[in-house]
């Protein structure tokens, strides 16, 4: 089961493009064909000591360094990029020391959709995170995008979501249009347009650790992505 996502994970990163603010496009059917081909034919590889090389297995960023240790993850429910990336997000959380906090941080910037909805739908993260299903939440708004084939066109639209998953309707609306959960989307926000301005994020999925170091998915070893990326993930926390 652990190969079989670290297979997957392996297939989004061959992706090149990401999500960015001009584009939304899915790679074909066929090239993910091929990748998964391409990736079960070759052996695994042991996990061995390297030495990790900024320009090449991550990048200092001039962003928002974080007072405590931190990895954080920028994305976009609109992304298909970011959504295939969920399965290894969760291997990343568990796998974190207990020292590491793991943030999601939606963004809004994304061409091709409602800048307004994009903002709902951070706020939506947030609501989950406050009700302690931040991860059902983000599961269940993605699904709804890139399995369902649904867009969310109002606030509605997302409150019926909550809802389904056995939330509270008036609830979800006393939360939402809360002070606590508009001031803390409006810190996603900043951190996004603070990470934007300097070239520090240019595109989605995007993971920055402790606020100064964005892991570059094309320096990881393609062969063993998943512990080469918990190893790089792991240096970078204790780099200053």
């Amino acid at each position: 089961m652990k190969n079989t996502i670290a297979l997957f994970v392996i297939l989004m990163m061959t992706l090149l493009s990401g999500c960015n603010e001009n584009s939304l496009e899915n790679s074909s059917e066929q090239t993910i064909v091929e990748t998964i081909e391409q990736v079960q034919s070759s052996p695994s590889k042991a996990s061995t000591a390297k030495t990790y090389q900024e320009g090449v297995h991550y990048v200092k960023v001039k962003g928002l360094p974080s007072e405590k240790n931190e990895v954080r993850e920028y994305f976009s429910f609109y992304c298909s990029h970011c959504f295939r990336f969920e399965g290894f997000i969760d291997i990343l959380k568990r796998e974190l020391p207990s020292n590491v906090a793991f943030e999601k941080n939606h963004v809004d910037f994304l061409g091709g959709a409602s800048q307004k909805m994009q903002h709902v739908l951070t706020k939506a993260l947030i609501v989950g995170k406050e009700l302690n299903k931040e991860a059902e939440v983000a599961e269940a708004i993605f699904k709804y995008i890139h399995i369902s084939r649904a867009t969310p066109t109002s606030v509605n639209d997302v409150r019926n979501i909550f809802v389904l998953m056995g939330v509270d309707g008036e609830e979800f609306d006393s939360l939402i249009n809360s002070e606590k959960v508009i001031e803390q989307a409006q810190v996603m926000q900043a951190n996004q347009n603070a990470l934007a301005q300097t070239q520090g994020i240019t595109g989605v999925p995007a993971v920055i650790v402790n606020g100064k170091y964005r892991i570059e998915n094309a320096g990881i070893d393609k062969d063993n992505f998943e512990q080469d990326y918990l190893n790089l993930v792991e240096y970078l926390v204790t780099l200053k």
